[in-house]
C-alpha cells in the first residue's frame, strides 16, 4: 500500500490531539492589550461585587445581630437571579434556543442603542 505524500501543496496538516498541529497558540489572545485590560477589569469587577455582597451582609449582621436579617438580605439578592433563571428556561423551552438567543441579541442590541443614545 502507497502513503500519500507528507507535506505538500494541499495536505492537511498533522493532527495532534484531534487538532491541527498548525493551530493558534491558546494564549494568543492575551498578547492584545486590549484584551488584557478587559480581563483585568473583568476581574476587578467580580472582586468588587464579591466584596460589595460581603459587606452588606457584614453591615446588616453588625446593626441586627440577627442571622434571620442576614438570610433575608441573601435571599433578596438570589431571588432576582432565581426568577429570571425560571423564565428563561420556560421560554428555551416554549421558543427554542435559536428564536430565544436571536431576541436575545436583537434586545441587546436596542439597549446599547439607547445606551448610546443618551450619552
Amino acid at each position: 500500500m502507497a502513503r500519500a505524500p507528507r507535506g505538500g501543496k494541499g495536505s492537511a496538516p498533522p493532527l495532534r490531539f484531534g487538532v491541527p498541529e498548525t493551530a493558534t497558540d491558546p494564549y494568543s489572545s492575551l498578547r492584545l492589550p486590549n484584551f488584557r485590560l478587559y480581563i483585568v477589569g473583568l476581574f476587578a469587577y467580580t472582586i468588587a461585587i464579591q466584596i460589595q455582597g460581603t459587606v452588606v451582609g457584614w453591615q446588616i449582621y453588625e446593626l441586627t445581630h440577627d442571622k434571620l436579617a442576614l438570610g433575608l438580605i441573601g435571599l433578596a439578592e438570589a431571588f432576582p437571579f432565581i426568577g429570571a433563571a425560571l423564565y428563561a428556561a420556560d421560554s428555551v423551552t416554549r421558543r427554542g434556543a435559536q428564536k430565544s438567543y436571536a431576541t436575545e441579541a436583537e434586545f441587546a442590541a436596542f439597549r446599547n442603542r439607547a445606551k448610546a443614545a443618551t450619552r
